[in-house]
């Protein structure tokens, strides 16, 4: 059961005039407890205290329904992204729960980011490399630390311009895109979400050209959503 009204998360001091309530110390000072303690003693349950006491094998079961989803164990970034609008746990209560992220993935039968790639030669991370330019058409320092490879192990072994060198990708990130490759490339995240996509959309599922490249071709996201829709119109009547 859920206080209607109050947002869905233990009462932090500024939501209490937020909400038009009494202030924190007022309700030790009358009741001999705070309010969260207060609530819970006549039955009500945040949602986040509900989530935050999640069985243990109920996160164990979430982790390996995404890594099925996914096609690999997530990192917390990943893990993080999904719960933002589904009702997956965070990687915070993973931590809470299990001590660590790391020690969930035990748990859960999987062997930890870390250790997977810990000690691994210039031709493993190369390996690593390519399956990121691979998958999402980019490569750069913070997509190699989601899948695992720490910053100072990627310049342990050369830097990141080095396996872009040694996978033939433009290091210097300087490709001249036109505005048709900012249309195509808003066509591609349109097919892939079946939808107008989002900036964040956009950004999150590393399209090329990168959103500002869009924006400083169209100006504003907006008018580079209406040129999509001009392409699409045109696409269907061809």
């Amino acid at each position: 059961m859920n206080w209607r009204g109050f947002p869905p998360f233990d009462p932090k001091r500024l939501e209490f005039s937020k909400y038009g309530l009494p202030s924190p110390t007022t309700y030790i000072k009358r009741f001999g407890m705070s309010a969260a303690n207060l609530l819970k003693k006549h039955g009500y349950i945040f949602i986040y205290s509900f989530r935050k006491n999640i069985s243990e094998d109920k996160l164990i079961d979430e982790l390996k329904e995404i890594t099925e989803l996914l096609g690999h164990v997530p990192s917390t970034t990943e893990m993080d992204r999904l719960a933002k609008n589904s009702l997956y746990s965070t990687s915070y209560i993973y931590k809470k729960v299990f001590g660590s992220w790391n020690n969930a993935l035990k748990k859960a039968g999987f062997k930890p980011n870390l250790e997977v790639h810990k000690g691994l030669s210039d031709e493993e991370i190369l390996d690593i490399a390519k399956k990121i330019y691979e998958a999402y058409g980019t490569l750069n320092v913070k997509l190699m630390v989601e899948h695992g490879v720490t910053k100072s192990q990627v310049e342990y072994h050369g830097g990141i311009t080095k396996f872009k060198k040694a996978l033939n990708i433009p290091y210097n990130d300087r490709i001249k895109y036109t505005k048709d490759d900012c249309i195509n490339g808003l066509n591609e995240a349109y097919q892939y979400f079946g939808h107008l996509p989002s900036i964040n959309e956009y950004r999150n599922g590393h399209f090329k050209p990168s959103y500002k490249t869009i924006i400083k071709h169209c100006k504003t996201w907006s008018r580079a959503l209406e040129e999509l829709k001009k392409f699409i119109n045109f696409l269907s009547q061809t």
